[in-house]
Parts: C-alpha cells; sequence; structure tokens
C-alpha cells in the first residue's frame, strides 16, 4: 500500500494482486490488510495455486475449508471487477499469470 500512496506515474486504477498456495500465515490478518487497502479504493484480485504437497501439517494451510478458491474469495479479493483464479498445479502457472493480464487489462 505506501507503494501505491505514492506512484511514479498516475494510473486510473489501484490494483494490487495476491498469490499464493495457501492460507495466511504471517502478519496481520489478512482481512483487516484487504479492508484498508478497500477504504482507498483498492481492487484486490488473488491466484490461488493449488499445493498438492502430502506434508500432514501444512493440509490445513493449504486445504481450508471449502477450498483455497473460496478462501481467496471471501478474505482476500475486494474491490469492483476484483476476480480470483484457481491455479491447479505450479505446471500451469505460466497459463494462469496470462489469462490474469487478459482478464485485468480488459
Amino acid at each position: 500500500m505506501r507503494l501505491l500512496t505514492a506512484p511514479p506515474m498516475p494510473a486510473d486504477r489501484k490494483v494490487i494482486d495476491v498469490c499464493g498456495d495457501g492460507t495466511n500465515n504471517l502478519g496481520r490478518p489478512v482481512t483487516e490488510a484487504r479492508d484498508a487497502a478497500a477504504e482507498q479504493g483498492v481492487i484486490i484480485n488473488g491466484l490461488a495455486l493449488a499445493n498438492e504437497s502430502a506434508t500432514p501439517w501444512l493440509q490445513a494451510h493449504t486445504h481450508p475449508p471449502g477450498g483455497l478458491g473460496t478462501y481467496y474469495r471471501e478474505n482476500v479479493a475486494t474491490g469492483a471487477g476484483s476476480f480470483v483464479l484457481e491455479i491447479s498445479s505450479y505446471d500451469s502457472f505460466a497459463e494462469a499469470i496470462k489469462r490474469k493480464l487478459i482478464q485485468e487489462i480488459s
């Protein structure tokens, strides 16, 4: 948000893309950060990256109730036209970034 308060060039929109493979695990509550950005008219899009790690202690973080896409829709994304892309694997990440850019620009 600090970078968006004094951008080097004027912009019609302020957008943050949040990409991750699990729930928030560091810093203040994600909903608090989302709400602070929304108050300043910032749009937040989410890229929820499936993590198929078999590590038992990661499951609650990477597979929250309802799925990671739902977590991102309910806790991360905000603003008019915001969206969440669910990315099925690390191998499909490049294609998802291309889809994200097309969706944001259009």
